[in-house]
């Protein structure tokens, strides 16, 4: 299931290890397609890897949530930020956002000197 796929993400990830990790995965309505299982797990393990790699964070927070008709992906951490307008900062994460968007989701990032939250909504089916 999408849950299980997202706590094993997170055991391998090592970020449990590294700074206080809190995560709420919701039992789904039903199981999202193949493609939008993809994009989230993509998106979590991108997220993921810029908190342990940039952000000096010591608190992180991962949910996953079904809200209606789409499947909330939130992930915020307490670290330094960066520039979400920048060129060079968040290709990754532009990235994810245009491919959260073909399918009909979205994405929103939101990045300060307190932290950054990620918010990427996606539809269970592509569209």
């Amino acid at each position: 299931t999408m849950e299980q796929a997202m706590a094993s993400l997170i055991e391998s990830s090592g970020l449990r290890g590294s700074l206080n990790l809190v995560h709420d995965f919701r039992a789904l309505p039903e199981e999202p397609s193949h493609g939008i299982k993809v994009q989230i797990y993509r998106c979590a393990q991108e997220c993921i890897s810029n908190i342990i790699r940039h952000s000096s964070a010591t608190k992180a927070t991962i949910s996953l949530i079904p809200e209606g008709d789409r499947l909330v992906l939130t992930v915020s951490d307490n670290g330094r930020g960066f520039d979400a307008g920048s060129r060079k900062s968040g290709i990754g994460l532009r990235a994810l956002g245009e491919n959260a968007v073909c399918v009909g989701g979205s994405s929103r990032i939101a990045s300060s000197p307190d932290g950054t939250r990620i918010v990427v909504s996606l539809p269970f089916t592509e569209e």
